[in-house]
């Protein structure tokens, strides 16, 4: 097996470390959706809800009488 130069190295963990940071962007908008739907309609209104579910509900707004 031959050794990496260290600016292959280098390069490698560069990549890395952009993937990773691409992962995080594609994945944060997903989660926080995700997020949002299980929340109450009432902690989304009021902007309570940042990453995390907050009140958990299933049931939507507009389904309420």
């Amino acid at each position: 097996m031959k050794r990496q130069s260290k600016g292959d190295f280098a390069f490698q963990i560069v990549v890395y470390v952009l993937v990773a940071l691409l992962c995080v962007i594609f994945l944060y908008p997903l989660i926080y959706i995700l997020s949002l739907s299980f929340s109450s309609p009432e902690a989304v209104y009021y902007g309570q809800v940042t990453f995390f579910i907050k009140d958990y509900g299933t049931s939507s707004s507009c389904a309420r009488s």
